[in-house]
């Protein structure tokens, strides 16, 4: 199952002021909804893409790759987006 990706930006975030928190949407068999954790958009990129979404654009997420085994490799994930 593919679930949908979601960036909320995090203005308030101790540790970085241009935080981008990308979520997972779960969906349950009686279509509740949970947004799932799945990391930080890198505060490189998040400087350049924070002010695009705090002047009201949205980051939307059109596909992703997950990479790493998480065993001895750190998780990632890979993005496609667009700034509309």
């Amino acid at each position: 199952m593919v679930h949908p990706l979601v960036a909320v930006r995090e203005p308030n975030n101790p540790y970085d002021e241009n935080a981008i928190h990308i979520y997972y949407i779960k969906t349950d068999d009686f279509d509740n909804r949970e947004l799932v954790s799945c990391g930080y958009i890198n505060r490189h990129l998040a400087a350049k893409l924070a002010p695009l979404m705090d002047g009201d654009r949205e980051l939307k997420i059109h596909n992703y790759h997950v990479m790493g085994s998480g065993v001895k490799t750190p998780l990632g994930i890979m993005i496609e987006y667009s700034i509309e």
